[in-house]
């Protein structure tokens, strides 16, 4: 009985940290996510008439780290400000 209760259990976690894996977000998607976004705000910088001032575009990722099942980022923004986030299952949570 303890044995099939182990293998059961053994089973949804092994489930459960494959789906971790798979779905787990590529960093080198997240860099591509943030030079969009510098792009786009450059862009949209040189079109407009009036200073985009207020607007804040990470200039790079200055620290990176890869887990198993999650990946987190650092990213620094022009105004000096910093940002954490991290991401798991498809799922990214940042704190500024």
């Amino acid at each position: 009985m303890i044995r099939r209760y182990f293998a059961v259990v053994g089973c949804i976690l092994a489930v459960l940290v494959g789906l971790a894996i798979w779905l787990k977000p590529k960093p080198d998607e997240i860099r591509k996510g943030l030079e969009e976004a510098a792009a786009s705000y450059e862009a949209a910088r040189a079109a407009s008439p009036e200073p985009l001032e207020d607007l804040n575009v990470p200039t790079r990722i200055f620290e990176e780290r890869d887990y198993l099942v999650a990946v987190s980022y650092k990213a620094t923004f022009d105004s000096g400000k910093t940002v954490s986030c991290f991401s798991a299952f498809k799922v990214t949570i940042c704190d500024d």
